[in-house]
């Protein structure tokens, strides 16, 4: 008689699994039918979990999702043309500015603005300070630490805010001239100078320094002109500014032409970390660990400690010569195992201990930050040194490149634009290089100009305040490529306060909603926002045991950018103009340009704004009408022709991949 085989033993697994899998699809399934949002557009699957959100994010295309949402049910609407808010998960919702129209005021006890102003404005604007940050802001830190980026604590945030302002603000920053000069000097002589392709982006070397880094199978060379992954070049000036800007010294980017210490691959794959983790931000103190770990592993350390230890480095060089004593102990100066490597490199590229431009007359930021610690150290504490160096570095590189690329992408798709921006830029006087004025006072004056065939030559840099007051059309297409190419393409998210919120068009957002249903409350009147609202407070009063779901808001740069109500019904295209008054200046002209700057928002809003937002537009006002004066640039590769669109990843930053193009000496 054959035995029966002895029954599975791992049985008893199902249950443990199944029961608390069938109980959190049954509490997504009573959230989703009892949120007072539910009536909100969204796909499907984003009404019951936070996993369809992370899918888009991982996809890295979350600006095209996010547009595609707006209009597709916006057109369901008669009269619309995007929909006010969509839906991203069951508590995230994504909003654009509607139309201007009237509004009912708002409730007295509501935390909002009038209804009537922009969500722009109600979430972002100095009167909706009490939107605080979301909880996806917290993988962007090292837990139990704030930054500046991360701080979700308002009152918090604010008061270190205060600390640093006025080193960020545009007076204390156009001192900075020197140090971007010299940055773009460099990073003019190396497009003069390559001899084949960019680096590539992974920035590996074969031991041969930057010539190494130059030669490829794919480098050719036409007609003088040389093919570059331009956002590459881009990225490593950014790099070394921010660099003389905080330290007095390049990292040494332009130098070396590849990516030193493997900061800028570490940077990226830190976007993606946080853009995803920060979905679910409880996990990241459990994954922050696995995930440093894995990266670190077999090389010594992260491109973020190379950038910690430099730091470090340079704190100690400044105490050392300043004759202070040791602070001691904190994380700003432990000794960091990138030491050797970042002393390699520093011989590689021959970079000095300080500034290469002659004798310095501008104080970096470290020293400045570090005068304020001396003159307040239980207030400005060695950890707000370190955290205000590293923000400059990690924010500061990042968001300037896109820039730069933007500009410079979208004036190559349209010639007529790059046309009238040379001859506003051709208009201005041309300083001498550097030396020249030397051969002057020798009398060899007539010798130079016979050798520029009596123009002066090519080079010198334009002053941050001339291209303010004398490049109109500049700041039009700086401010028209940052509105179709914010650096940012994820929804600035902000938590509803407490007692809830009126934002746009009297839609009522509650604070939250409860996770366990509350015991049932009185049959309530007919429904209206403001009794939603009482009887949402009530119950969450009642039942303490309840769990809140915080309610989170926000509007993506790039949905806000293209909205028609604003910005007109050729949102979509490219043209500066429409940032120029003309010669009548009507109030309507006055107006319109006055709506479209309160929706420009490629640094954010409000209190949150980029403190070093001004250091970009500096380096953007001084390079842009260089590399146009000066350069001939061509798209090649897949963009050449101008009828294919640039590639981007999208891991908060959108972040050109692959801007190939032909750079040569302007011809004259």
């Amino acid at each position: 008689m054959t035995s029966l085989p002895p029954a599975p033993t791992h049985l008893w697994l199902w249950p443990l699994i199944g029961i608390p899998a069938l109980g959190i699809l049954l509490l997504s399934i009573i959230r989703a039918l009892k949120s007072p949002l539910r009536s909100v557009p969204g796909p499907f699957l984003a009404r019951f979990t936070e996993a369809w959100y992370l899918w888009r994010l991982w996809r890295g295309k979350f600006e095209v999702d996010n547009l595609e949402l707006h209009d597709k049910y916006g057109k369901s609407k008669p009269g619309q043309d995007k929909c006010d808010i969509v839906r991203l998960s069951p508590t995230r919702f994504s909003l654009v500015s509607p139309s201007p129209s009237p509004s009912p005021s708002p409730s007295p006890s509501s935390s909002s603005p009038s209804p009537s102003a922009s969500a722009a404005k109600a979430i972002y604007g100095h009167g909706g300070t009490q939107f605080a940050k979301s909880a996806w802001y917290s993988a962007w830190s090292l837990p139990g630490q704030w930054t500046i980026f991360g701080d979700r604590d308002v009152k918090h945030h604010a008061r270190n805010r205060r600390l640093y302002q006025n080193t960020y603000s545009m007076s204390s920053l156009v001192t900075y001239e020197e140090f971007v000069d010299s940055c773009s000097d460099l990073f003019c002589s190396r497009l003069s100078d390559l001899p084949g392709p960019a680096a590539p982006r992974d920035g590996k070397d074969d031991g041969g320094g930057a010539e190494a880094s130059f030669r490829g199978e794919k480098g050719t060379q036409e007609n003088g002109k040389k093919e570059v992954d331009l956002a590459v070049w881009l990225q490593y000036y950014a790099f070394d500014v921010i660099g003389m800007i905080t330290y007095s010294q390049r990292l040494g980017f332009l130098d070396t032409g590849k990516d030193v210490g493997g900061v800028i691959a570490a940077l990226e794959d830190n976007l993606i970390y946080a853009t995803c983790v920060g979905v679910y931000s409880s996990l990241h103190r459990l994954l922050l660990p696995v995930w440093n770990w894995t990266k670190a592993k077999g090389q010594g350390g992260t491109g973020r400690h190379y950038v910690m230890g430099f730091t470090a480095e340079k704190m100690g060089q400044h105490e050392l010569r300043a004759g202070a004593k040791d602070g001691g102990g904190d994380v700003g100066a432990k000794e960091c195992p990138e030491t050797p490597r970042r002393e390699k490199d520093a011989e590689k590229r021959g970079a000095g201990d300080d500034w290469e431009g002659g004798p310095k007359t501008t104080t970096d930021f470290l020293t400045k930050f570090l005068a304020k610690h001396a003159e307040n150290p239980d207030v400005f504490t060695r950890y707000h040194v370190t955290v205000g160096c590293m923000a400059n570095m990690v924010a500061g590189s990042d968001t300037t490149a896109i820039s730069l690329s933007a500009i410079l992408y979208y004036l190559l798709r349209n010639p007529g634009c790059l046309a009238r921006l040379r001859e506003e830029v051709d208009s201005l006087p041309r300083e001498r290089e550097p030396g020249t004025e030397s051969l002057d006072a020798a009398g060899d004056g007539a010798r130079e100009d016979e050798k520029t065939n009596g123009r002066r030559r090519s080079g010198g840099n334009i002053a941050f305040k001339e291209s303010q007051r004398r490049l109109p059309y500049l700041q039009a297409v700086i401010k028209e490529a940052l509105r179709l190419h914010p650096a940012v393409g994820l929804p600035l998210e902000r938590v509803v306060p407490k007692g809830g919120a009126e934002i746009t068009r009297g839609r009522y957002f509650p604070e939250g909603y409860c996770f366990t249903p509350p015991p049932p409350p009185p049959p309530p009147p007919p429904p209206s926002p403001v009794l939603e609202r009482v009887l949402v407070r009530a119950a969450n009063k009642k039942d303490p045991r309840s769990v809140i779901e915080q309610t989170i808001v926000g509007i993506n740069p790039w949905v806000e950018h293209r909205n028609p109500s604003v910005f007109g019904p050729d949102s979509n295209e490219f043209r500066p103009e429409r940032w120029l008054l003309s010669s009548s200046n009507e109030n309507a002209e006055v107006e319109k340009l006055a709506l479209m700057n309160r929706h420009w928002m490629p640094f954010g809003l409000g209190s949150r704004t980029c403190i070093g937002r001004h250091i970009s537009m500096l380096e953007i006002s001084k390079l842009i009408p260089r590399l146009v004066r000066d350069f001939d640039f061509e798209l090649a590769g897949n963009l050449k022709g101008g009828d294919t669109e640039w590639e981007t990843v999208n891991y908060w930053f959108v972040k050109p991949t692959g801007f190939m193009v032909k750079v040569g000496a302007r011809a004259r």
